[in-house]
């Protein structure tokens, strides 16, 4: 095998022209790139147990069942914020057509609006089991809106999902009621204190699931909102040409060793 140190010194002018060549490719695209900002939102799940009427309504309930939700809970979270739903709900608020330069009257310009939003968005768990929902946009007073109205509409969404089995007692006990107070005058005398009780405990069940629709309980509570950055996270240009330097320094030399071990067999 060649001396490394003789390979440096006999090759050193292409392995220094291999740098500066990458070097020169990897800085013209990387400040090409618009610089970008990033917030952040913070959350925590909230336990789905309160949703249900016995979460208002039981006495013990607090006691029984935390007040937060597990990381199941998180996932849930994270599975429903990788639905075009909510991405489109936000490029629709603030017109990212516009924004991201699209063509307004080209097709299906809402849905490449809401592709450009979601790569530049990203909904996890972290290490400590909390919901993060991060937002690259190359303004910086742009940027926390969106993560914020991001959180919104994930929050929103979710307490639709949770309110629907609630509407749907509720739809049916109004309904039930209905039936008993058009058929109370052919119940016989006998059965109706029954009917009278049964009436009553719709009242108060009906009372207590339009409590519950009214309420619309948090499906996680924000910890942090979203603020405007100082300085542009990404692309990280320092970092990238450093990297770039030393890699195309080790690739330069290894080729240069190739070479010179080429020349010496031959």
């Amino acid at each position: 095998m060649p001396d490394p140190a003789y390979v440096f010194l006999r090759w050193w002018r292409r392995i220094l022209l291999i740098v500066i060549v990458t070097l020169l490719l990897v800085g013209t695209i990387v400040f090409m790139r618009p610089r970008q900002y990033l917030s952040v939102v913070t959350a925590l799940p909230a336990s789905p147990v309160f949703s249900d009427k016995a979460a208002i309504f039981s006495d013990q309930v607090e006691a029984l069942y935390p007040p937060l939700g597990g990381t199941d809970d998180v996932d849930r979270l994270v599975g429903t914020a990788q639905l075009d739903t909510v991405y489109l709900a936000v490029t629709d608020e603030f017109n990212l057509w516009d924004h991201y330069r699209l063509n307004a009257g080209s097709q299906f310009v809402r849905e490449r609006a809401a592709r450009l939003l979601r790569q530049n968005c990203r909904v996890y768990k972290s290490g400590y089991g909390e919901l993060k929902i991060k937002v690259w946009d190359t303004d910086r007073n742009l940027a926390p809106q969106l993560a914020n109205a991001f959180a919104e509409k994930l929050q929103e969404l979710h307490q639709a999902v949770q309110q629907e089995r609630n509407r749907a007692v509720l739809a049916s006990l109004r309904s039930r009621r209905e039936r008993l107070l058009s058929g109370m005058d052919s119940i016989a005398p006998e059965r109706r204190a029954m009917a009278n009780a049964r009436l009553v405990n719709y009242e108060i069940l009906i009372d207590q699931y339009e409590t519950v629709v009214e309420t619309k309980t948090a499906a996680f509570v924000l910890v942090e909102k979203a603020s405007p950055a100082v300085h542009p996270d990404r692309p990280r240009r320092l970092r990238i040409l450093a990297v770039s330097l030393f890699a195309s320094l080790f690739f330069g030399f290894l080729l240069a060793l190739f070479f010179e071990r080429k020349k010496s067999e031959a």
